[in-house]
């Protein structure tokens, strides 16, 4: 008898605290004053914002956001003139070093831009920032240069294509 009087005393103070009517004072959302001056304008209630919860990626990321500058990307790229009957064309680049840091990769950068003649690119495919050299027309021409690039010392380096459209 005590055991069925104990649960439901303990099934009642449950309920009662789930309850919002009996939360604390402090607790409850504070309600704002109603302008009188309006007309019938509905009472509004102030709702209490957390901060957004930061993932864990965000947490290791944290005050190392880096910018990238207008100087880490060419403005003056050659756009070949499109004739009406080809619609799209591939272009061939050579990918040297590939970084999820933007400073490695500028570092690479002006040092492969000393130690070739080719323009370099940054490339970004998250999470990944990529390092081309070159602007090549026809593949023959980005393997000549890429056996020079391998003999440079980058013998990792290989032969990627982009398809450029009329639209980009």
């Amino acid at each position: 008898m005590k055991k069925k009087q104990l649960l439901i005393l303990s099934l009642i103070a449950f309920c009662l605290n789930c309850n919002p009517y009996f939360l604390s004072r402090k607790d409850r959302t504070p309600d704002v004053p109603v302008n009188t001056t309006e007309e019938s304008a509905p009472p509004v209630r102030a709702e209490i914002t957390k901060p957004a919860q930061l993932t864990f990626i965000d947490t290791l990321n944290q005050k190392r956001e880096i910018r990238l500058s207008d100087a880490d990307f060419k403005k003056n790229i050659k756009q070949p003139l499109q004739t009406a009957g080809t619609s799209s064309s591939v272009k061939y680049r050579i990918q040297l070093f590939v970084s999820s840091r933007v400073e490695t990769l500028r570092e690479q950068k002006r040092e492969a831009e000393v130690r070739t003649n080719l323009p370099m690119y940054i490339s970004y495919e998250a999470p990944y920032y990529k390092l081309l050299a070159g602007d090549f027309d026809v593949r023959s021409d980005a393997e000549n240069s890429l056996k020079k690039i391998k003999k440079i010392g980058y013998s990792d380096a290989w032969i990627v294509s982009s398809r450029n459209t009329a639209a980009n």
